[in-house]
């Protein structure tokens, strides 16, 4: 039964069989980040990631801390020193919107990773470090393309190596 397409079609209407087998293939799209930041070793204190859906999986590789906040209100220790990256896969998450507004009023360094929406449009008019993500038919599926977005950013920040 498990190995009958038609079977499993039956089950799986919205094709996440298909869509999770070939997610691999998120990791091969060349990730650019556009308006490359200019920092030096040591400015950066600690990290935010302000995203609804994201997960703790970079937690491991930084020597800084890093928190992941999916609330509107940014912390009060946020400061120059703080990397805030604005990640939605729609770029128009009201919440992330919000923080990304916020962070950069307190003065801190900002980046965004979204296939376009509001956070790209802000990102590009502020002259941001940015990674457009690219689209998928099913964002939820999405999470390799844009842990890769935000490791990029993490690379043009010197917070880990390419």
């Amino acid at each position: 039964m498990l190995d009958d397409e038609n079977y499993i079609r039956q089950f799986d209407v919205s094709g996440a069989l298909s869509f999770a087998s070939s997610e691999y293939n998120q990791a091969k799209f060349d990730y650019e980040i556009l308006n490359q930041p200019s920092v030096a070793a040591g400015d950066i204190d600690n990290i935010i990631i302000s995203s609804i859906g994201a997960k703790s999986w970079l937690k491991n590789d930084i020597t800084v801390p890093i928190d992941i906040i999916r609330t509107y209100d940014i912390p009060g220790y946020i400061n120059e020193k703080t990397l805030v990256i604005a990640n939605s896969y729609s770029g128009n998450t009201e919440e992330t919107i919000s923080f990304l507004d916020q962070a950069s009023k307190r003065g801190a360094k900002v980046a965004v990773a979204a296939i376009g929406g509001k956070l790209v449009q802000i990102a590009q008019d502020k002259t941001y470090p940015h990674v457009i993500v690219p689209s998928s038919d099913q964002p939820r599926m999405a999470v390799i393309s844009q842990l890769c977005a935000i490791t990029k950013i993490l690379v043009g920040f010197r917070l880990v190596s390419d």
